[in-house]
């Protein structure tokens, strides 16, 4: 069992070498895991054993390989899904975002998919929507957020299907493995990533004190959800609406990682790289279109350093592009069956 590899620390599982290794030890002994410097590697809800424990049970090279297959499998997919692209598909599974996932053991590949899959199918299909965004759950706090700003952008019935699908999960966790999971996972809750990119992290590196800083994550997380809501609901179900709405999503998340930003790769991919149905406009200028393209690399280094370029940075991309996309007079009453999306896309009566 990978549990070998860990020492009980308290009420942490920390683990030496950290990263993948660290998720499925903490998988096999059922806690919340730091590496060794006391960063948290691994915290996912209880719940998430259910679909991860075998992992815990393999050896590393088995586990890792396999693991790593089927995240970047699941962000090829997540890029099919929304476009017949698929160069474009493989080069999302080689974007920064996709290597820092890769190193982080973070299942990015995974959620990526079930977002993409709740977004372009989540009209015609609620149940299967239903279902991806309570798997989604693994990370209460992201399908949370998910969740509420679907619902003003007419995907309520999906949402309203995920709570017996979530419940179910729940319930099975709990009978499964006990309790106590969940109560490592809740006192671990809010600790703080390794690579933090929020701009609540920026604001506290920059020394400012925590009212202030969450004060200021706050003010941006609602400017960024209503902006990404509003282009979502004109541009439909698109790779750029889609990019757009799951980067505001991850950077309003206080504790989110720069791992976390490989949720929005596939999209991003394309609508940097592809031709937008809507008009001939970029997403963003080159110069601002790269840096946020190489921003997964960037987050850790600078994250060890305490500077809060790649906090304020992701903010101030985000912020722009979804001022360009509202201001842009040519997407009032836009015809979003133009989108070439592949699945289904037109909402049931």
């Amino acid at each position: 069992m990978m549990a070998r590899a860990a020492l009980m620390q308290r009420d942490r599982c920390i683990v030496v070498g950290g990263g993948l290794l660290a998720a499925f030890a903490a998988i096999a002994v059922g806690m919340p895991a730091a590496d060794h410097t006391g960063a948290v590697t691994f915290a996912y809800a209880p719940h998430a054993r259910l679909m991860l424990l075998p992992f815990g049970a393999m050896a590393y090279g088995a586990a890792a390989a396999i693991w790593s297959a089927l995240n970047l499998f699941c962000l090829y997919r997540a890029a099919e899904l929304m476009s017949p692209r698929r160069d474009l598909a493989l080069l999302a599974c080689i974007s920064p975002a996709a290597l820092i996932m890769l190193a982080s053991g973070y299942a990015g590949g995974f959620l990526a998919l079930m977002a993409t899959v709740v977004v372009i199918q989540g009209h015609r299909h609620p149940g299967r929507a239903g279902l991806c965004l309570a798997l989604m759950t693994v990370q209460p706090q992201l399908a949370l957020l998910f969740g509420l700003i679907l619902l003003p952008v007419g995907y309520w019935r999906a949402v309203l299907m995920a709570v017996p699908w979530t419940l179910a999960l729940l319930a099975a966790s709990v009978i499964t493995f006990g309790v106590q999971p969940w109560v490592s996972y809740l006192d671990a809750a809010g600790a703080q990533p390794a690579a933090a990119i929020s701009l609540a992290a920026g604001a506290r590196m920059a020394g400012l004190p925590a009212w202030a800083a969450q004060t200021l994550q706050c003010g941006f997380g609602f400017a960024a959800l209503a902006g990404a809501a509003l282009v979502f609901s004109r541009r439909g179900p698109e790779p750029r609406s889609i990019a757009l709405m799951l980067l505001a999503v991850i950077l309003t998340l206080p504790d989110a990682g720069g791992d976390g930003l490989v949720l929005a790769a596939p999209a991003l991919t394309l609508a940097l790289f592809a031709a937008s149905p809507a008009d001939d406009r970029p997403l963003l200028p080159l110069t601002a279109a790269l840096i946020l393209w190489i921003m997964p690399v960037l987050a850790v280094p600078f994250a060890a350093s305490s500077w809060p370029l790649v906090p304020v940075a992701l903010a101030a991309i985000l912020l722009a592009a979804l001022a360009r996309e509202i201001a842009w007079p040519g997407l009032a009453g836009y015809d979003t069956a133009a989108v070439p999306i592949k699945a289904e896309r037109e909402r049931a009566p």
